[in-house]
């Protein structure tokens, strides 16, 4: 009977040492961030949309301009719908992780692809570096990408690889897990 007893204390102190060290579950780490992407995303729309005066503002503004070109007016949307994926509840729980990997690649194919149409990329790669074409295209991310596309294949090979491939990969991630 000793034994007995001794050995529920210690599977009980074991238990309350276990959840001692954490503060908050799992939904509710997931809903803090999501709140707080949904915050992030409101701060860069005025930023990017409203256009800033401040230095600090100003600087962050143009450079989300300069590293995603006009990806950085679409950026604050992607990161509503990756924090509405964490607000909802799914059964699996890698499904918000697979929506972010896949809204990230379908961003860069964005980028890539509207990169890729910048007037005269074709006959010269090294226009979409120029700093006019640069802002109003897919910036600095999606123009490395583009130009490794431009001088390794070309545009039309370049155009079908981001056109197909990309988005389909970006699609799949998510339902990968449910396909089987």
């Amino acid at each position: 009977v000793r034994k007995l007893a001794s050995s529920e204390k210690k599977s009980q102190h074991r238990d309350s040492a276990s959840s001692y060290g954490h503060i908050f579950d799992e939904r509710t780490k997931r809903d803090i961030s999501a709140v707080a992407l949904i915050v992030l995303s409101i701060a860069l729309f005025a930023m990017v949309f409203m256009g800033s005066e401040g230095v600090v503002t100003g600087a962050i503004s143009l450079g989300l301009r300069f590293c995603f070109g006009i990806g950085a007016y679409v950026l604050p949307f992607l990161l509503i719908g990756l924090a509405a994926t964490l607000l909802i509840r799914f059964e699996r729980e890698m499904v918000p992780a697979r929506v972010a990997i896949g809204f990230g690649l379908l961003f860069l194919a964005f980028l890539t692809i509207v990169s890729l149409f910048t007037p005269g990329a074709d006959v010269d790669p090294n226009r979409l570096f120029i700093q006019v074409l640069l802002v109003d295209h897919g910036g600095y991310l999606g123009g490395a990408i583009a130009w490794a596309g431009l001088e390794l294949f070309g545009l039309t090979v370049s155009i079908r690889q981001c056109w197909w491939h990309i988005p389909f990969i970006s699609w799949a991630l998510p339902w990968r897990s449910s396909l089987r």
